[in-house]
Formats: C-alpha cells, structure tokens, sequence
C-alpha cells in the first residue's frame, strides 16, 4: 500500500507554486506528505519533472503525461505505487486528515476504488485506488478524457456520501482545496492583499 500526491500542477490561478505555500510550518506539500505517511507508505510525489521538490521521506517522480492533469498524474502515480491498494490525494488539501483515509481504505472491498461524493461532485483525489483501476484509467485517457472526475465514473468504486464523511470530519473541512490567493488568504484566515 503506497501513497500518491500530485503536485504536479502549474498553479496558474495561484501565480505561484502551490506546493511551495507556506501554512503551520511547514509547505503544503511536507503537510501532505506528513497526512499520506500516517496512513500509507512508501510515498511517491508526482511532479512536472522529478527532482522538482525534495521532501524528506518522499519519493519525486516525473509525471509521465506532463502538463495533461491530475489523470496523467494519478497514472503515473499508480504505475509507480504497484500492485495493492494505495490512497492519491493532492497537494493544495492541507485540511485532509489521515482518519478520511483509514474510512475509504475500510470500505474499498474489492473495488476499484473508494470515493466521496460531497453534493453532487465526485472526490477523486482524498481516494482509495487499487492497482486493477488502471485499466479503466489508462483507457479513458488515451480517448481523450482528461478529466479526473469523468475517468473514475468507469471505475468499479464505491461511492461514499456526505454523511459517511461526516462521521469522521464533522465541519467538512478536509476537502478543502487552495486553488488561488484568496482561497490561501481564506486557509491563513487573513484578508487577500497579494499575500
């Protein structure tokens, strides 16, 4: 059982590296690697380039469909990761707790994968994959889909629901995702004056 994090990204709305972000400490990618590691390891990184970052009890590796997205990059990171069942979160969710992870990883079964489905929007990154999911993955990118949360509607997986979610994240925070300036403003709980 391995642990993928995509950082992969080009942080266009953010204007600057996501991953490199500072908040409690530490970047938001040693934040997500810390959370991947309480539940699973090894731990790989899927980056631009490897070599792009280096964090301590990590592995960095080339995404292997650069500049394609998060499908490309979850590929990448289950081709890596083997046989098994691993978990594949992002780097811009710095709320995600281990305990989500330990839930999907206790109802995956034989699935393809495990995910949440908070409103009416799949969750395919804070998820649980097997490596037989690579199949259904590989197939809907090489048609020309190269969005996430499209490609895993072919998987076999099992769909958690908010209240599921609920049970182990109460204020529904873990989701969270920091996509621009004023979401990280939001995270930091400071107003956005070009931090």
């Amino acid at each position: 059982m391995a642990a993928i994090i995509l950082a992969g990204g080009v942080s266009s709305r953010m204007g600057q590296d996501k991953a490199m972000l500072m908040f409690d400490g530490q970047t938001l990618l040693e934040r997500a690697v810390r959370i991947a590691a309480d539940v699973s390891r090894p731990v790989w990184i899927v980056a631009n380039r490897a070599g792009h970052y280096h964090v301590h009890g990590a592995t960095v590796i080339g995404d292997g469909y650069p500049g394609e997205g998060p499908l490309g990059g979850l590929i990448t990171g289950l081709k890596a990761a083997g046989p098994g069942v691993h978990i594949a979160m992002a780097c811009d969710t710095p709320l995600m707790e281990p305990k989500v992870f330990s839930l999907l990883l206790s109802k995956i079964g034989e699935h393809d994968a495990a995910l949440f489905k908070l409103g009416d929007g799949l969750q395919p990154l804070g998820a649980a994959y097997r490596d037989k999911a690579l199949p259904s993955l590989i197939a809907s990118f090489e048609a020309g889909n190269r969005a996430l949360h499209i490609a895993v509607k072919s998987l076999d997986a099992v769909i958690l629901g908010d209240d599921e979610l609920l049970l182990v994240d109460p204020a529904v925070l873990n989701f969270t995702n920091i996509n621009d300036l004023d979401d990280y403003a939001d995270l930091l709980g400071e107003p956005n004056e070009e931090l």
